[in-house]
């Protein structure tokens, strides 16, 4: 997996693990709560990230091959990821 080169994304990551850390250092259940927050915004922002590049990869070796993901699989992920 290539990481996404946009450095606002990657400084956004960054901040969110550093709070995340810092909540958890807390070791309060509400703190712990919000560190798990953080933590999965980041996989979420990972995951999409990744699958918007197969997805690009996907079309530009479209001709050469059959598709990974179909149009219908690609407006599912389309509908889940982008609110």
């Amino acid at each position: 997996m290539r990481f996404n080169t946009d450095i606002d994304t990657f400084k956004t990551i960054v901040r969110q693990f550093e709070e995340s850390k810092k909540f958890i250092k807390k070791a309060e259940a509400d703190y712990s709560r919000m560190a798990i927050i953080l933590t999965d915004n980041i996989i979420e922002i990972l995951l999409s990230n990744h699958l918007n590049e197969v997805i690009e990869a996907d079309k530009e070796i479209i001709s050469y091959r059959e598709p990974n993901f179909s149009i219908e699989e690609i407006d599912g992920i389309n509908r889940y990821w982008v609110s």
